[in-house]
């Protein structure tokens, strides 16, 4: 079957209010009717297959003779559910979306988030020292403690590990550390 024939069976059953089982048994015929001209005719022009089948509306109403009132009603009702259905769903989701940005916007999340960070063996041996005892430490650009002083200025005599040398007066308990 050729691109046009297929594009006026989709017209055609775009056009059938029936049942799912209807339809199906409808869409069949169809699909013979169409091929049936075009295995006569394999390179048909969509207004030429219109011209010798008749409009997709004459076609649909064609295979629809022998469906009764009470059946295409009942066709349009499934159809109206289908519908209603359809938009009650898209309803509840538009309902649910503003009331979850109504929420946040009222209640934004703020909450606080706290990390605790144990860096404590990652801290240099002069650090206790530092702390205690106010030492200040002068690096060079490599990172090296090249002068040490307490708070008053005065310079205090370390090792190359930052620890002072004066062990009475700079003492810190392994209890402290």
């Amino acid at each position: 079957m050729n691109q046009n024939g297929t594009l006026y069976i989709k017209d055609v059953e775009t056009l059938l209010n029936l049942t799912n089982d209807q339809k199906e048994q409808k869409n069949q015929d169809l699909m013979n009717i169409v091929q049936m001209y075009l295995n006569d005719n394999e390179q048909a022009t969509y207004e030429q297959i219109a011209e010798a089948l008749g409009s997709p509306e004459h076609m649909a109403a064609e295979l629809m003779y022998d469906i009764t009132e009470v059946e295409k009603y009942q066709a349009r009702e499934n159809q109206k559910k289908v519908y209603t259905a359809v938009a009650a769903v898209c309803l509840a989701v538009a309902i649910g979306a503003c009331a979850a940005v109504a929420y946040f916007i009222q209640n934004p999340y703020t909450e606080e988030i706290t990390t605790v960070i144990d860096y404590t063996e990652s801290l240099p041996s002069y650090w206790d020292y530092a702390v205690k005892y106010g030492i200040n430490y002068e690096y060079d650009e490599k990172g090296i403690i090249v002068r040490a002083t307490d708070n008053d200025g005065n310079e205090i005599a370390v090792d190359e590990k930052g620890i002072p040398l004066d062990k009475e007066k700079y003492f810190i308990e392994e209890e402290e550390k």
